[in-house]
């Protein structure tokens, strides 16, 4: 038994520390906070950015579609004349 109690606060030791490292390590590497206005300026940016990102990944969509179609379109014209 007493090797197995050993084992236990060992294990309780590490896992206290590993705890505490932890805490020390989200306090440092935490986002920065602001007040609201900083915070709703900041909101409306990434908001900016992710719109500006849809727009051009629905648009290139758009473009390779039209360009599979376009393919399909002209392979199935094409042998069809052949």
């Amino acid at each position: 038994m007493k090797h197995s109690e050993k084992k236990q606060e060992d294990f309780d030791r590490r896992d206290h520390e590993r705890l505490k490292a932890e805490k020390r390590y989200a306090k440092q590497h935490s986002d920065p906070e602001y007040d609201q206005k900083q915070q709703d300026a900041v909101t409306a940016d990434k908001i900016g950015r992710l719109k500006r990102r849809l727009n051009w990944t629905i648009g290139w969509l758009i473009v390779g579609i039209v360009a599979v179609f376009l393919i399909l379109f002209f392979c199935g014209i094409l042998t069809l004349i052949k």
